[in-house]
């Protein structure tokens, strides 16, 4: 089995709802591709960047559960914006053939590994071009999030 360095950001959330970034550290992980198609990976930073806006960052029903469940207090815009801010700080996304049957219109899964609260996190997620590889009209779906 090949493995390889992937870089993660830890985030530690506070209450006064602000991120604090703790910096880059390196986690040993199964190789997976790491999202570097300029088109695809264009699309969705574009959708990230849109954290605050509804409608570019929805959650499927079981991501919503595990969010209220265990991440108290933490509002999907508040974990749209962790998720942003993990990327823009470095953070990796890898692309996962998608094979699944219930998912099967997609063919990548895209996952994050960011640290919150001490704790790294699994988030699965897919990306919506509905007119092809467009930065302006993408959406992310937050499919799951468990710990990793």
């Amino acid at each position: 089995m090949t493995t390889m360095i992937e870089s993660q950001t830890s985030i530690n959330h506070y209450a006064a709802g602000k991120f604090v970034i703790i910096g880059v550290r390196q986690a040993r992980g199964v190789a997976m591709a790491q999202l570097t198609d300029p088109e695809t990976l264009a699309c969705y930073r574009s959708a990230l960047a849109n954290w605050k806006f509804r409608g570019f960052m929805v959650f499927s029903r079981i991501a919503e559960e595990w969010l209220r469940k265990y991440l108290k207090g933490m509002s999907q815009i508040s974990f749209a914006h962790m998720l942003h801010e993990f990327v823009e700080d470095g953070g990796e996304i890898d692309q996962v053939v998608e094979t699944r049957q219930e998912w099967s219109t997609y063919s990548h899964l895209y996952d994050l590994r960011p640290t919150v609260n001490g704790q790294v996190l699994y988030v699965e997620t897919l990306l919506d071009s509905h007119n092809g590889p467009d930065p302006d009209d993408s959406i992310i779906t937050v499919v799951n999030i468990h710990l990793a």
